[in-house]
């Protein structure tokens, strides 16, 4: 008998939890509508969402969250204070309500740890230095491979790298998230 009320008071859960998410879910598209409809570009409903996910301390996945609000539109989320600012970057991802509307935000990727701690600043400022190093010295290798032109498309990719990181705000002792689509932003 004590079985049977056990398995319906998680039957229950499950059933509330999974609706819980989608509510979560209908609210970041919400909040997405704001800004490109009426609020003309006001970020208060993301960023009011995105801060009461944090107040859960782990319950709702905003890791999840930071990664789909990229993937679907130009919002750069910071995983300590849960602020939505819109990315001004040229390489901004374009609002896609659509896509947004379709994959719920908890479905963007799997959770992983990182096991080394790194510092990700020191690591793009090392890698600047490196190339800074190599800048001008040589301006067509032997196999007429234009050193200079892959040059500056590290340094692009270095400045892409660092948006996406900046915008995750990784905590190198934390569980993130990844996605195929942020491996295609970076």
């Amino acid at each position: 008998m004590a079985t049977t009320t056990f398995n319906k008071r998680v039957d229950a859960w499950v059933k509330h939890t999974q609706s819980g998410m989608a509510t979560v879910h209908a609210l970041a598209v919400e909040g997405m509508e704001h800004f490109a409809g009426d609020g003309e570009g006001d970020l208060s409903y993301l960023g009011y969402l995105s801060n009461a996910i944090l107040s859960t301390e782990g319950y709702v996945r905003h890791t999840a969250l930071v990664v789909w609000l990229a993937k679907y539109g130009p919002f750069i989320c910071d995983r300590k204070t849960g602020a939505v600012t819109k990315n001004k970057s040229a390489d901004a991802t374009e609002l896609n309500l659509d896509g947004a509307k379709q994959e719920p935000f908890w479905k963007t990727g799997k959770e992983i740890t990182v096991a080394t701690p790194y510092d990700g600043d020191n690591i793009l400022a090392d890698l600047k230095r490196v190339i800074a190093r190599y800048e001008g010295e040589q301006k067509v290798a032997k196999d007429g491979v234009d050193e200079t032109m892959l040059l500056r498309q590290a340094n692009s990719m270095l400045d892409k790298l660092a948006s996406v990181y900046h915008a995750s705000n990784i905590d190198p002792n934390a569980t993130v998230a990844t996605t195929k689509a942020a491996s295609v932003a970076v």
